[in-house]
């Protein structure tokens, strides 16, 4: 018999690994896809796992108990991260297409996700 604090603790941390596993899986096929195009596309769909890279990562938050007082920080923190690592990406996936645009928003979400993520943890 687990007490409801420890469940919560575990769904946190299983919340919070499958999102590093499903955005950094993400990150490494995105990087192999733009430096060999065509070579993860035609034989996995990247939308998958970056769909599942979202959901985890909101589950993470939706479980994360924190104050509310620390969010400010890691909120300006999150964005000073994520938004020249947005334009960069932005710039840089010409290889992506049409994809361009959600490739720069998924990585102005990645480290808001992550960093809140981290902070949720740190505290409990």
């Amino acid at each position: 018999s687990t007490s409801p604090n420890s469940y919560c603790h575990n769904m946190r941390s299983l919340w919070y690994s499958s999102y590093v596993m499903f955005s950094l899986l993400f990150l490494v096929l995105s990087y192999i896809e733009w430096q060999i195009p065509g070579f993860v596309s035609f034989v996995f769909p990247l939308y998958i796992v970056l769909g599942l890279a979202i959901v985890t990562g909101i589950g993470a938050l939706v479980t994360n108990e924190q104050a509310s007082s620390s969010h400010r920080r890691t909120d300006v923190l999150a964005i000073a991260i994520g938004l020249p690592f947005s334009i960069l990406v932005f710039h840089a996936a010409d290889a992506f297409g049409a994809y361009r645009l959600l490739l720069a928003m998924v990585a102005l979400l990645l480290p808001i996700l992550l960093l809140k993520s981290l902070d949720g943890d740190k505290i409990s």
